[in-house]
């Protein structure tokens, strides 16, 4: 399953979970409970965060301590740290500055995400990807615990609609599946060949070309 990332720089340090939580409470009206992780080397904050009235839904934030994960991955890959530092959460982050991070999965009903993702920004983070105006008006106001069971049970409608065009689809697909597979394994003997005679092509100019250089000179 997919994951939704989202992150907010922040000047300085970013704020304390307490700060964030209860920015999203003042955003959509509903409470907010938090799983902290047990601390560690790499994170100033790790913790799950759940509506108090859905608590089986839950959001990783985390940051991290200052060049943390850049160490680590110098100590640990130091052959392509430098490469790492590019793509790793948390490896590239400017000096004097710190950001918060989010994750959650892919189908997971999306308000808890997108208060705490709009509450970071509230609180002075700077989204490094633009939230869309469609998710500032469904879930940057306030909400009942009844409009979110709604809006639950219809993620879940969707997710199996989803899930029950996938087996529809099965009958169709695996055939196909299995004929790409079939012509794969059968055409791999040609593939070889032909990679062979490529390559032996290459080197036979290559032995032309080191053969006349001589005349050349002359």
């Amino acid at each position: 399953m997919g994951m939704m990332l989202a992150d907010a720089a922040f000047d300085g340090g970013s704020p304390a979970l307490a700060t964030i939580t209860a920015k999203m409470t003042e955003l959509c009206g509903l409470s907010v409970i938090v799983t902290e992780s047990k601390p560690d080397e790499l994170h100033d904050l790790h913790a799950h965060i759940a509506f108090e009235c859905m608590p089986e839904l839950t959001v990783e934030i985390c940051s991290y301590r200052a060049f943390a994960v850049r160490r680590f991955c110098s100590e640990a890959f130091a052959e392509c740290a430098a490469d790492l530092a590019n793509v790793v959460e948390g490896a590239n982050e400017p000096e004097g500055t710190q950001s918060v991070y989010l994750r959650a999965d892919v189908g997971q009903e999306p308000t808890l995400f997108a208060v705490a993702e709009l509450a970071l920004e509230g609180l002075g983070g700077r989204p490094s990807d633009e939230i869309p105006d469609d998710w500032r008006r469904q879930y940057g106001k306030s909400i009942t615990v009844s409009e979110l069971e709604k809006r639950q049970r219809a993620t879940a409608r969707e997710l199996r609609s989803t899930g029950v065009a996938a087996v529809l689809m099965l009958p169709v697909l695996i055939p196909i599946w299995i004929i790409d597979f079939v012509w794969f394994v059968l055409s791999m003997p040609f593939r070889i060949w032909r990679a062979y005679r490529a390559v032996n092509k290459d080197i036979g100019c290559q032995r032309k070309r080191h053969k006349e250089w001589p005349s050349r000179m002359a």
